[in-house]
């Protein structure tokens, strides 16, 4: 490097360090003014949240707040320098290439071992500092690799420039993993710096052919590719790639006395090539002018832009977190908003009144209100759905004993005027009221209220019925002798009226059966019913005038006694009712303080952290907003590559590949051949048979451990059986197709196995090619991920099986390996010189197994190769004792790794072999034999092969056995975890259809409560109409008005002022049934949108799941059924029966409620019958007719007892042409229950599902235990 360089470089990086240095107090300034910020919510949170999801936040916050605080800490600890970090996986050369940067002496670098670098040192490299990292993805030799990993990230963050280093050996998927969590995190411009390990890459002397030299450039370019296609799939684009030989840039550069690995060689070359050739041909000079050209132009940019990207990484970090954390908050608020705070509120009610709120209040505060300020009111209403539950049940169960003591109490009053007693309070309280069935009847609705709001709440109930007994109250005293003096005065009785009333009866019949021809032939009497009903009326009103006064007197104590006995049954059935209820709602507030409070604390919790994380955010955001415009610095090193190549361009297309990756030693004139010669290698001290035998003697013990006590023939016999149990499962007879293929084909299979880029297609090449086989068509040798299945290849008696590399990209590759493996009758298990890094999960699977999967261990069958071992670091051609030195140190270092993971390995079965030495022969398909001669002698091939003929008669024996019961049983574990998965889906599925039953079983339990207290509703105001007239008939005096009245009593249910009733009932009737219709579609609905059910159910074209409002079994027969049926809208008539039915909410035609009519006409003519009664007890007023009147009495009692329910069962249940509301209802409760016995239907075929599969299950188990047994039993205990 010029002086003149050195200049313009010092100078560029003075002006970064100067100019940085003030950035980084400006912004240091704005970044604490975010941490009072924080620490201002902290505080506000700590004072109004005290649930531990804000203890949670808080310290999230506190985290961020050190990260800010330690990035600063960390930039003026490096402020004064311009900074280059190498970064990668372990192995991958990092120290060497810093080494020979800065003209080190080798120290630093590795002689072998892995995780050699254990910590961050900067050297000088003129004006700037380079750090070597640990690296990544080592196994840990020395230190944990979470810790070495961690200082390496450190120096990352620290630095200006980045050079990601990867090595020729194979680029895990792992690395790209790290290097854009860590690179991309901290926006560092980056150069991906490929070592090429192969010792002759650029070595012109040693490799005189030219495709021999384009066939090692190819792979290069091969690595190169795979690296920026990587790269780019984890958003890294624009990232130069730089060939090196790191190594010969060292032999080049380091200074003397040199202190590295490889000494000789390093003596060796500069003598034979010179320092100069050596440095050129390891294309560091590229690497170096790139870095150069980049500082110079850009390095204020690079610093400034550093530093404010790294700022600006970390509060984007920041936003991003915050505005997650708000938004993850406020969504989990939300949800125990919808799903459980307003449901209980439902439940429960609004809470309006102070003594509600209280539950709601801690520590000082309404915690619903503070909630509702977040997000809005909760639009519960302030009546829950418990305490309606409660009025309903009470409604329908004490509406029967109600009606019982109106009858009683009417009874009691008649009874007394009759006798002339008086009778007491507490007499009418025993004869009306039955406290004990009240008490049962209030027992049996706070039991079912205890069920259902502990089915609503889950919470316990607890026991409120104690003072009940306390809170029944008493009855009024009822006087029953008023207008005894005038009871006994004179009387006459006039037949005439009795007649009368016999012909109204009749024409009233007549009336009624118009549509009957018998009617017709007595209608003649209709026109009697008028005189003679005028005729009574005269008749009576002569004969009683002598016992006007008593009787007015009597008659209006009597009216006003029954309407007192009613009205006190009604008032201690209606405080009877609140006491209940009050009950009630202390259940209610008592559940709202131990449910509903504890879900609104930690909602406002969530709400108030949400509310932080917005404040923060935008905080940060308003600090990004005023920092200066983001630079890209990849773009200006992308642009300094562009300018190194107009730099040296010559119109040459290749000019890149050139450059960058080397490739212009194809054509360097040195040592170039024109022709390719077979001609041996210089023979090297390997010939000398005492440096191979320590290193090849072990090669027979090696084999020796494949063979095995497994009898011959039993793989074979525990296929058949497994067959023929299996028939009928088609999943078994798939799994098991290839398993039979095995067992046709008859071979051993020697699986060859390891991560991607070891070698395993070169490895196979050699072995075919060294027994005289030619190399089939879709072998292919490359330097990215080639393989993508398990191909097989016929060696000698055995089959070679090529397996997809582990730790690629492609995830389908290493699922791929690992369905081969457990169908190896031994394994190749081969490693790269670096050994075990990245991911070790599969290899441990393979030589481990695991008892869960039922793959069998490995470990005791498996070869361990150590391939390309002529990239160990040491030329084995150049410094054969060295290699021989540092090959024993890989089989030792391997098997300590091994051993740290549990896997027990002596360094003597692990072999260090090269299938393709210097990769000479690659993708070539005119190879033979003859091509690797030059190195066969120490390969590691020749050695390996007569180990192998030794026992393959051994392994030909029960090789074939031990694939089958092996593979079946890996075959038989993932039919179980399939089953065993499909299982589960099903018991998700039985669940989720459990769960919605439960809940369409629960709408129709209120449906069915709806019914009852809409329907006890109708009852009472039927009966209160009802009894209403008949005490107007019983204390009227004046002989027209009764006559009037007496009519209108046979007619009772067409009084106008009971259409006005039943017209009010039927709009409240109808807008509840109408709203819990749709109450019960929507929570259906919701229950079928619900995450459980998408889980449950997750491809909705799959036909195994229950008829759903959404789906044509569901909607159409859910929905349109009950349409049919309910139909609450009202239409228009001409008559007061239609009046009711509108009432009721019918569609009725013109007419349409004549089938109303012809109900209640029939009824009308039975009322005329008790009317002639009613006539009589009028005329009859003499002591001696007693038992008359009160047989009279009690006839009418039982004809309005007979004929109120009819009325009731008219318009609520409706006729065959038009159905009344609650039996509209009745019907869609009956869709409900249909729809409950199809789904629990479906449940029970679920679980006939599960249980089959739980059947077949066993049956593989039993297969399972049948393969272990013929294996010897004890597979996964340690050895």
């Amino acid at each position: 490097m010029s002086k003149m360089k050195m200049k313009s470089l010092e100078q560029s990086t003075r002006e970064a360090v100067k100019a940085s240095r003030e950035a980084l107090a400006s912004t240091q300034r704005e970044a604490q003014s975010l941490i009072s910020s924080m620490n201002e919510e902290i505080v506000r949170l700590s004072s109004s949240t005290p649930d531990k999801a804000s203890g949670r936040f808080i310290s999230h916050i506190q985290e961020r707040t050190a990260e800010i605080e330690r990035l600063f800490a960390k930039q003026a600890g490096v402020a004064e320098s311009f900074n280059i970090v190498l970064f990668g996986r372990t192995g991958t050369g990092k120290s060497t290439l810093i080494e020979a940067l800065t003209r080190g002496n080798g120290l630093p670098v590795s002689h072998g071992e892995s995780d050699w670098t254990t910590n961050v040192e900067p050297k000088d490299w003129e004006s700037c500092k380079v750090y070597d990292t640990p690296g990544v993805n080592g196994w840990g030799r020395m230190n944990k690799r979470v810790d070495l990993e961690q200082r390496a990230r450190y120096a990352v963050e620290v630095a200006d420039f980045v050079l990601v280093c990867f090595d020729s050996q194979s680029q895990q998927a792992s690395e790209f993993t790290k290097v854009a969590e860590w690179v991309n995190q901290f926006n560092k411009p980056v150069i991906a710096v490929l070592n090429n390990r192969n010792s002759v890459w650029r070595l012109p002397p040693r490799v005189p052919i030219g495709s021999a030299r384009a066939s090692l450039s190819r792979t290069v370019a091969q690595h190169a590719g795979n690296i920026q296609d990587e790269l780019a799939s984890v958003s890294m684009l624009g990232v130069p790639v730089v060939a090196v030989a790191s190594k010969r840039a060292l032999f080049a550069r380091a200074t003397l006395p040199y202190h590295g690995p490889d000494r000789e060689t390093l003596e060796l070359h500069r003598q034979k090539y010179g320092a100069k050739k050596l440095e050129l041909w390891s294309n560091l000079p590229t690497l170096e002018g790139l870095l150069v050209r980049c500082i110079e132009e850009n390095a204020v940019a690079l610093r400034m832009g550093a530093l404010h990207d790294q700022l600006r990484g970390v509060l984007n970090a920041l936003c991003e977190d915050m505005d997650a954390t708000s938004k993850e908050a406020i969504a989990e608020s939300s949800v125990l908003e919808a799903q459980t705070i307003e449901p209980l509120l439902c439940l429960l009610g609004y809470p309006v009144t102070d003594a509600a709120r209280m539950a709601y209040f801690c520590e000082g505060m309404d915690r619903l209100e503070a909630l509702e300020r977040l997000r809005g009111r909760f639009q519960a209403p302030s009546v829950g759905e418990f305490k309606v539950f409660v009025q309903q049940r009470l409604t329908a169960e004490l509406g029967a004993l109600r009606s019982k003591s109106l009858d009683a109490a009417e009874e009691t009053v008649a009874s007394a005027f009759d006798r002339g007693e008086r009778i007491t309070g507490e007499q009418v309280r025993k004869k009306c009221l039955s406290t004990s069935e009240m008490e049962t009847a209030a027992k049996c609705v706070l039991a079912e209220a205890h069920e259902f709001i502990s089915r609503r709440t889950r919470l316990a109930y607890q026991d409120s019925i104690a003072d009940l007994k306390a809170r029944l109250l008493d009855a009024k005293d009822v006087t029953g002798d008023a207008g005894a003096g005038w009871k006994y005065g004179s009387w006459s009785l006039k037949a005439a009226g009795v007649l009368g009333g016999i012909a109204a009866s009749l024409g009233t019949m007549a009336v009624t059966n118009f549509w009957n021809p018998l009617g017709w032939a007595a209608g003649a009497a209709a026109g009697v019913a008028v005189v003679g009903s005028g005729a009574a009326w005269l008749l009576g009103w002569l004969g009683g005038e002598s016992r006007k006064r008593a009787e007015a007197q009597k008659l209006k104590a009597r009216r006003e006694a029954l309407a007192n006995v009613r009205q006190s049954v009604y008032t201690v059935y209606d405080e009877f009712k609140d006491s209940v209820s009050q009950e009630a709602e202390k259940i209610a507030s008592s559940s709202a303080g131990r449910v509903v409070l504890p879900a609104v604390n930690q909602a406002l919790d969530l709400r108030s952290l949400g509310s932080a994380g917005e404040k923060i955010a935008f905080r940060a955001n308003s600090i990004k907003a005023e920092m200066p415009e983001k630079t890209n610095p990849q773009r200006l090193l992308w642009e300094a590559k562009e300018a190194s190549e107009r730099s040296v361009e010559d119109g040459d297309p290749n000019v890149s590949s050139k450059y960058w990756l080397g490739d212009s030693w194809i054509d360097d004139p040195e040592g170039l051949q024109q022709a390719f010669h077979l001609g041996e290698h210089k023979r090297s001290t390997f010939s000398d048979p005492g440096v191979l035998e320590t290193l090849f003697s072990t090669f027979r013990d090696v084999w020796a451990h494949v063979t095995s006590d497994v009898k011959p023939g039993s793989g074979r016999r525990w296929l058949d059986q497994a067959n023929q149990a299996l028939t009928g499962d088609d999943l078994a007879k798939t799994a098991f197709a290839e398993l039979n293929a095995i067992a046709v084909r008859g071979r051993p299979r020697l699986h060859l196995v390891g991560d991607y880029n070891t070698g395993k297609s070169s490895f196979i090449k050699r072995l075919l090619l060294d027994v005289g086989q030619p190399v089939p068509g879709d072998l292919h040798i490359r330097a990215n991920p080639t393989t993508d299945k398990e191909i097989i290849y016929e060696w000698g008696s055995l089959d070679l099986v090529d397996t997809p590399g582990f730790q690629s990209s492609h995830e389908s590759h290493t699922e791929a390996a690992r369905r081969s493996f457990p169908d190896a009758s031994a394994i190749l298990y081969l490693f790269q010189p670096n050994l075990l890094t990245g991911d070790d999960a599969s290899m441990q699977l393979v030589l481990k197994g695991s008892r869960d999967q039922l793959l069998v261990p490995k470990a005791s069958r498996t070869f361990f190769i150590v391939n390309r071992s002529d990239e160990l670091g040491v030329d084995p051609v150049d410094n054969p004792t060295r290699y021989r030195e540092l090959a024993v140190r890989k089989q030792r270092e391997l098997s300590e790794a091994l051993g740290s993971r549990g896997i027990s390995m002596s360094p003597k079965r692990i072999l260090c072999m090269a299938s393709d030495p210097f990769g000479l022969v690659g993708d070539r398909r005119d190879a033979t034999s003859e091509s690797y001669d030059s190195n066969r002698s120490w390969d590691g091939f020749d050695q390996f092969t007569r180990a192998y003929r030794e026992i393959e008669a051994e392994l030909l024996q029960t090789g074939v056995d031990r694939s089958l019961l092996e593979g079946g049983l890996a075959r038989l574990a993932r039919l179980d975890a399939r089953q065993g998965a499909e299982m589960n889906q099903l018991v998700a599925q039985a669940d989720a259809i459990g769960r919605l039953l439960s809940l369409v079983k629960e709408q129709k339990g209120e449906g069915m409560r709806l019914a009852d207290d809409h329907r006890a509703r109708l009852l009472r105001r039927v009966e209160e109409q009802a009894a209403s007239l008949r005490d107007e008939v019983l204390s009227e005096t004046d002989p027209v008005r009764l006559k009037l009245k007496a009519s209108n009593l046979q007619k009772w249910w067409e009084d106008k002022a009971l259409a006005v009733e039943l017209e009010q009932w039927g709009k409240v009737a109808q807008k509840e049934l109408e709203t819990w219709r749709t109450q019960t579609e929507e929570v259906i609905n919701r229950r079928f949108a619900s995450a459980e059910f998408a889980h449950a159910f997750p491809d909705p074209t799959v036909g195994d799941g229950p008829a759903s409002p959404s789906d044509s079994k569901g909607k159409a027969w859910f929905h349109d059924a009950f349409d049919k049926t309910s139909r609450f809208a009202g239409g228009a008539s001409r008559d007061v029966v239609y009046g009711i039915g509108k009432g009721l909410g019918f569609k009725f035609k013109p007419w349409g409620a004549v089938k109303v009519a012809r109900s209640l006409g029939k009824l009308g003519a039975v009322m005329s019958v008790v009317g002639v009664v009613l006539d009589i007890a009028f005329i009859f007023w003499e002591e001696h007719l007693h038992e008359r009147r009160e047989e009279d009495r009690k006839r009418l009692a039982e004809w309005l007892a007979q004929t109120v329910p009819r009325v009731v069962a008219a318009i609520a249940d409706g006729d065959a042409e038009e159905c009344g509301l609650i039996m509209a209802a009745g019907k869609y409760i009956g869709l409900l229950n249909s729809y409950s016995i199809e789904l629990e239907t479906e449940k029970i075929a679920k679980m006939q599902e599960i249980a089959s599969i739980e059947k077949q299950r066993e049956l593989y188990a039993v297969l399972g235990d049948s393969a272990e047994h013929s294996l010897g039993g004890h597979l996964w205990e340690e050895r």
